[in-house]
């Protein structure tokens, strides 16, 4: 990024309002600034400081944070529910990465964004690009965000998950249709691991291909299990990964 380029964005963030809560961001303005090209901001610091990144000991599988959990539900750097999928001859997911704690403030976030439109909100995830390029860096995928049902597609206006990987700059490739079904979010955690298969592969040829798929959230990894085994069983696909906003 230019010098000029950094001055002026530094000059267009006075006067910023924060896309959550609206209050006045005050931002720092001076030479460290635009010597290290720091991000610009859209989120005030009370509320910046409410977002959770996930970080430490990961379980090798699903990204969760092991120190969170106690000594008996996880081992060998394994959460007991991704070895229960493996035992279960389950798991076609190769590994999810999470980028945020899916706390009550990331909660309320995405159920604005997903649920009463405020599509501006996705903005907020722009500037968090560095960190998911390091989730996988020195790998190339195809990206195919998680569908919608076409109800659910009508209802909302628009896919989060394909919004998402939009707002971040990703080419992405519509792999995958959704049949209808209850919303995963007013299912039991129970019920959302007796779920059926809802996803069906577009006729295109992605044979020993990888695969990054994208979605909003990482709950029991259902949504992301299934859609992996089809693209693994039908499609042929080589390996199956993903790259979630947050995980609960």
């Amino acid at each position: 990024m230019s010098f000029l380029k950094v001055w002026n964005e530094l000059l267009d963030q006075k006067g910023k309002r924060c896309l959550v809560c609206n209050s006045q961001i005050e931002s720092s303005f001076g030479w460290v600034e635009i010597l290290y090209e720091k991000n610009i901001e859209n989120l005030c610091g009370k509320c910046t400081n409410k977002i959770e990144k996930i970080k430490g000991e990961l379980c090798h599988c699903c990204g969760r944070e092991l120190h969170r959990l106690s000594e008996e539900h996880y081992q060998e750097g394994k959460c007991l529910d991704c070895i229960r999928w493996e035992q279960n001859d389950q798991n076609f997911l190769d590994g999810n990465r999470s980028l945020f704690q899916y706390n009550d403030f990331m909660k309320d976030l995405i159920s604005r964004m997903k649920y009463r439109g405020d599509y501006k909100l996705l903005e907020i995830f722009a500037s968090y690009k560095k960190d998911l390029i390091e989730c996988y860096k020195n790998k190339e995928f195809v990206i195919v965000p998680i569908p919608l049902s076409e109800m659910r597609h009508f209802e909302r206006g628009f896919n989060q998950a394909e919004a998402f990987g939009k707002v971040c700059g990703f080419n992405m490739t519509n792999a995958l249709t959704r049949t209808h079904s209850e919303k995963q979010s007013k299912k039991s955690r129970s019920a959302r691991l007796r779920s059926e298969q809802v996803f069906r592969m577009e006729p295109i040829d992605l044979a020993r291909k990888k695969i990054l798929l994208l979605d909003d959230i990482y709950t029991t990894g259902t949504t992301l299990q299934h859609a992996s085994q089809v693209l693994k069983v039908r499609g042929g696909v080589k390996e199956v990964w993903s790259l979630t906003l947050a995980r609960s």
